[in-house]
């Protein structure tokens, strides 16, 4: 028909979200995360007694693949608080990979722990061989790092690493 199509119609490839309907079935073209009501403090540990799932957030597939992730190991949840400011932000959106659960140097996870509940986090390797868990605010008085022995690293279970985040600019 010679219409032409504008950048702004054609969808990103290094965007992960849809971008309107070009024939293709939308089921075909995204995948659907599952959403939870849970919340990973980024503060001082956020308690979550009773998580449900509220919804899905669409995910190109293409996106998930170039990332190298499985959607049947993704979640999403939400921050809490402004200790990984600037990073993420109070309530952004968190895309979570599950399957990643070993520590990484400087990688950002989502933790829980008996006495803090669900944390997000940077984990850094320590020069002793054990892990600092690191807020990114650098108010350290305010969100001081908490140095981890090597055996008290799994007295905080990693949750999955978070591989995306959105919110507001």
């Amino acid at each position: 028909d010679g219409k032409q199509v504008s950048s702004r119609e054609t969808p990103a490839a290094n965007s992960p979200f849809p971008a309107g309907a070009d024939g293709t079935s939308i089921d075909d073209r995204y995948e659907f995360i599952p959403q939870y009501s849970a919340k990973a403090a980024a503060g001082f540990g956020h308690e979550n007694p009773h998580v449900e799932s509220v919804a899905t957030l669409a995910f190109k597939r293409e996106w998930l693949r170039v990332k190298g992730v499985n959607a049947k190991n993704l979640i999403v949840i939400y921050a809490d608080g402004e200790s990984m400011w600037p990073t993420i932000d109070d309530h952004d959106v968190l895309l979570v990979d599950k399957s990643r659960a070993e520590p990484a140097d400087g990688q950002i996870f989502v933790m829980a722990s008996a006495d803090k509940g669900a944390i997000v986090k940077r984990l850094v390797q320590s020069p002793l061989g054990g892990w600092i868990i690191r807020s990114d605010n650098e108010d350290k008085d305010e969100y001081p790092d908490l140095l981890l022995s090597r055996s008290e690293i799994n007295e905080h279970r990693i949750i999955g690493r978070v591989i995306w985040r959105g919110g507001d600019l």
